[in-house]
């Protein structure tokens, strides 16, 4: 048997085999007697009808069989031989007989690249960071002191610190649309996200009162349907005061004070966005590595991460279901790019590990188990035996502990959100007749390079 493998690409690759007469009758001859011991006809035992009578009904479908089983052992033999690092399943692309009664064999295959590993240690990358204002602290405690707000029946909605519970009935033509009504709906006027033509409609009416307004609805809110709108309820909101009581409450400690509940608020805020701001910090040194790096990606391997990403929505769903139609074709092409550098950092990641020699010890379940216990309210051992009970988990640990390691080698520069806003704003304002704004801008240019976040 010949072989010739040709590379079609940096991760493609296709084989040829040649079989010699000889060599695919052996792989005939086997597929016949195998087929012979379980051929079943009137008049002889099962696995007694001669061979010549197998071929005779069965030759056709016994050469199809016999054509694959010489192509997948030539590839096996091919592949315990060399031990190519193969990615996803070989295909056998052309597949047939040859004029002198041999076989000839294409397959093609894709293998991990081969590639350098290059600088992943002092990567370049902002390090946003937000400090809480004492506004913030008020707007929140002002929510909290709406969520905690008592009802007093108030017989008309006299100004926005009023609650409106109503009917909202969809119309057409100025009839009411059947099946189109959303019941008891509440309605805090003083909240900025109702509709201002709403809210300006609803100051002043009493239980029975109808209005008809039109609101804005479909992509982008350009269109307005109208609908009546019915009151079935007035309350007054009382905000409970913010003061030691509120804090007590909230905090459930009757030594509580107010200053501790500004104190938790401040640490909320700083939480949330320390979370986001270590979201894009982490995607900005993966990018940064990414695109360090020039090699080709296996197709397998990015229509793998595509698989997931459909996965992944079906997993938002209640029902475990895509959303109804759903186009994936669409949607794997907007996503393609996305894939593949997912692929593409996957590859660079695996070879850190083994750089780093990074391993999942006892230690790390046990860490994971403390956070995940506390984070779900589940109790500790419980927790620790499912994550070990899941394939997933080390992968997890191990992907978390390259990401702290790119962090803590990370070249970080620091920066406050608004001050980054600030730059961003300036780089859009067009320049000045007198060249200043040209200047600032290639100064703010210098100091902010390969900048990419938008706030």
């Amino acid at each position: 048997m010949e072989s010739t493998v040709l590379e079609s690409s940096g991760v493609r690759r296709e084989i040829e085999f040649s079989l010699t007469k000889v060599e695919y009758d052996a792989h005939f001859s086997k597929t016949l007697r195998e087929a012979q011991k379980e051929a079943q006809l009137k008049g002889f035992r099962k696995g007694m009808v001669p061979l010549n009578l197998v071929k005779q009904l069965y030759g056709k479908q016994l050469e199809a069989e016999a054509m694959e089983e010489a192509a997948q052992e030539s590839f096996r033999g091919y592949a315990e031989q060399v031990q190519p690092r193969i990615v996803g399943i070989p295909a056998v692309t052309e597949l047939r007989r040859t004029d002198d009664g041999g076989l000839y064999v294409k397959i093609g295959y894709e293998i991990y690249p081969e590639f350098e590993l290059g600088q992943y240690k002092g990567l370049q990358a902002q390090r946003i960071f937000h400090t809480v204002t004492g506004e913030e602290v008020d707007t929140e405690l002002d929510n909290l002191r709406e969520r905690l707000a008592t009802l007093e029946p108030a017989e008309s909605a006299d100004d926005d610190d009023h609650v409106v519970t109503v009917d909202i009935q969809k119309l057409a033509d100025g009839l009411p649309v059947i099946g189109e009504t959303s019941r008891d709906i509440r309605i805090f006027l003083k909240h900025e996200n109702v509709n201002p033509e709403l809210r300006r409609l609803l100051r002043g009416t009493r239980v029975g009162d109808a209005i008809r307004v039109d609101l804005p609805t479909g992509d982008g809110g350009q269109t307005n349907i109208p609908y009546e709108v019915t009151v079935k309820e007035v309350n007054r909101a009382v905000l409970p005061d913010a003061d030691n009581t509120l804090a007590m409450k909230v905090l459930d400690d009757t030594t509580a004070t107010i200053d501790q509940l500004r104190e938790q608020i401040t640490l909320s805020i700083k939480h949330e966005y320390d979370s986001q701001y270590s979201r894009i910090f982490r995607d900005s040194v993966v990018a940064a590595l990414v695109n360090s790096h020039d090699f080709d990606v296996p197709h397998t391997m990015t229509h793998m991460v595509l698989d997931s990403f459909v996965e992944d929505l079906k997993q938002r769903d209640k029902k475990k279901e895509l959303p109804a139609g759903f186009d994936r074709k669409k949607f794997e092409s907007e996503m393609h790019p996305t894939a593949e550098r997912t692929a593409k950092w996957m590859l660079i990641r695996e070879q850190i590990i083994e750089a780093e020699g990074i391993t999942v010890e006892e230690a790390d379940y046990e860490d994971l188990a403390e956070f995940e216990a506390k984070r779900m309210g589940i109790q500790y051992d419980i927790v620790l035996r499912y994550l070990k009970s899941l394939d997933t988990t080390q992968e997890r640990i191990v992907a978390e502990k390259v990401m702290v390691l790119l962090e803590d080698y990370a070249d970080a520069q620091e920066i406050e959100d608004i001050v980054l806003k600030q730059q961003e704003e300036a780089k859009a304002t067009p320049n000045g007749e007198d060249g200043v704004g040209q200047q600032q801008e290639g100064a703010e240019a210098d100091s902010d390079e390969g900048s990419t976040i938008k706030l």
